[in-house]
């Protein structure tokens, strides 16, 4: 487990609630307005729900990557699994909405 200190935080369903209410004010309060929330299972599907929600956001996509094998143990590089989403769907979103003024990302690790 190098770069990490072995603590786990166990955060109530109260304290997870402030949390993504804090981290989507935050967002809404820089002035981004996302078209689509994406988020990687499994860690990410509440945290994104939560935003999507907070945020007005109906796009919610989700995709399942495998690369933890064990604690502190990873594969060689991430693999996304089946099914692997097209990416027509998205395009045409993209298009359809125009231009993305910008695309964020945030990437949230803890193990």
């Amino acid at each position: 487990m190098s770069g990490m200190s072995g603590i786990r935080e166990n955060l109530t369903y109260e304290a997870f609630g402030t949390a993504v209410r804090e981290l989507g004010q935050a967002i809404a309060d820089d002035g981004y307005e996302p078209d689509i929330v994406l988020s990687i299972a499994r860690g990410g599907v509440f945290v994104a729900g939560g935003l999507a929600y907070a945020l007005d956001c109906k796009n919610l996509h989700l995709v399942n990557v495998e690369f933890y094998t064990g604690v502190g143990t990873t594969l060689e590089m991430p693999v996304m699994l089946a099914p692997v989403p097209s990416r027509d769907p998205l395009r045409r979103h993209l298009r359809e909405a125009a231009v993305p003024r910008e695309v964020r990302v945030r990437v949230e690790a803890h193990r």
